[in-house]
């Protein structure tokens, strides 16, 4: 099969002929993966990076607070585009500065019967993370969900104190972990 080359002053392709993307990478028939190999004693292994800047390549200014940093987007071929089926997106949390880079992450996925994604957990920069908090929502512990937790067990520090809410019928706490909630 011939190799298709497409250069231009905006973009570079391979095997595809009309992309607006600045690199596309196609193939007809068979998987399309990509692979990166490192081979070295130390060091970090390879890395994807995605950057951003406000301003231009010569005067950039600093992102600011919600920017978008990065988005891996997941699509499949409906009747007759594709589609989006999940992405996870990377944000800025603040300003960014030489001295604070602080940043967040969401996970979207797309239900079944509809064509737009859904805004479905979180991790703010400080490490918090809430689940089904709603799009823009902030979590306001550690962990927070927003429907039903279905679990096997629970680990509670028995050093602090337990609150909250719930309709337990039967459990049983030992060594500040409890076990049997039914």
């Amino acid at each position: 099969m011939p190799k298709t080359f497409s250069f231009n002053t905006d973009s570079f392709s391979l095997g595809s002929t009309n992309s607006p993307f600045l690199l596309s990478l196609e193939k007809d028939g068979g998987d399309a993966d990509i692979e990166i190999k490192e081979y070295r004693t130390s060091g970090t292994g390879p890395i994807i990076l995605f950057k951003k800047a406000r301003g231009s390549k010569t005067t950039p200014v600093a992102a600011g607070n919600g920017y978008e940093t990065g988005k891996i987007s997941f699509r499949g071929y409906g009747d007759t585009d594709f589609r989006q089926t999940a992405m996870i997106v990377s944000r800025t949390e603040g300003t960014i500065s030489d001295t604070s880079s602080a940043g967040y992450l969401q996970f979207y996925t797309t239900p079944s019967g509809s064509t737009g994604t859904i805004h479905r957990m979180i991790i703010k920069g400080n490490g918090d993370v809430g689940i089904g908090i709603g799009d823009g929502g902030a979590p306001s512990d550690k962990l927070e969900v927003n429907g039903t937790i279905n679990a096997t067990g629970y680990k509670i520090n028995s050093n602090v104190g337990f609150t909250g809410t719930g309709s337990y019928t039967n459990f049983t706490i030992e060594n500040g972990i409890i076990t049997n909630a039914t």
